[in-house]
């Protein structure tokens, strides 16, 4: 079945690619409509048949955030959690457009139907706690955002402070476009201005951590 979805996060993982976004559509009048499922935006996330799913990184290089992406789902897979997997034919991945991000398109992917990030305020949930879900993607507005490091066994860490809906995360950011563009300091934007994709990634040691995937700085 072909379908498009509109990127919003686009991660390293194990070394490859993970990459998921909202499936759009055309409305009557002909512009891109954000489809739901069950009163929230549909979200896929395509995944290929290694042990993690992650994606390699030749078939996503040039993929990046806000891109509308269309692509063919052979299968859907549901994985616990993860209900938005899906296998597809990777030849049919490409870019066909892509949209401007103004507040007026961003805030049409806000998911407003959860008041904390996949069931609590903390860093993780556990397995157990997992099994009760049935998503494990979000689009959000936080109320504030900072950027910060630390460094754990010699290695470099970019994480984002923020506060959704009265509680404080802080979390590590893996959107691959954003790190890129640390290299030339934080960029400069207005807390009005900031939207987040929040992922929950896979299991570690009993927990399934919490990631920021997509940092999105509204222009308009």
């Amino acid at each position: 079945m072909k379908t498009t979805f509109i990127c919003l996060a686009n991660s390293k993982k194990y070394g490859e690619r993970c990459i998921s976004g909202i499936a759009v559509g055309k409305s009557d009048s002909g512009h891109v409509s954000f489809l739901k499922d069950n009163n929230r935006p549909k979200w896929i996330r395509p995944i290929s048949n290694v042990q993690h799913g992650e994606i390699p990184v030749k078939l996503v290089k040039d993929i990046k955030i806000l891109d509308i992406v269309g692509l063919k789902i052979t299968q859907y897979c549901p994985n616990g959690y993860q209900s938005e997997n899906v296998l597809f034919k990777p030849k049919s991945l490409k870019i066909v457009s892509s949209i401007k991000p103004s507040k007026n398109n961003l805030n049409k992917l806000i998911d407003g139907s959860h008041t904390t990030l996949f069931g609590n305020t903390g860093k993780a949930v556990s397995v157990e706690h997992s099994n009760e879900l049935n998503y494990s993607l979000i689009f959000i507005k936080p109320q504030s955002f900072e950027v910060h490091e630390n460094c754990y066994a010699f290695v470099r860490r970019v994480r984002g402070r923020f506060e959704y809906h009265g509680a404080l995360y802080d979390l590590p950011i893996t959107d691959v476009s954003f790190l890129q563009t640390l290299s030339n300091g934080v960029p400069s934007f207005s807390q009005d201005n900031v939207y987040l994709t929040i992922s929950l990634g896979i299991e570690f040691k009993g927990w399934h951590y919490k990631l920021i995937a997509g940092v999105i700085f509204a222009t308009e």
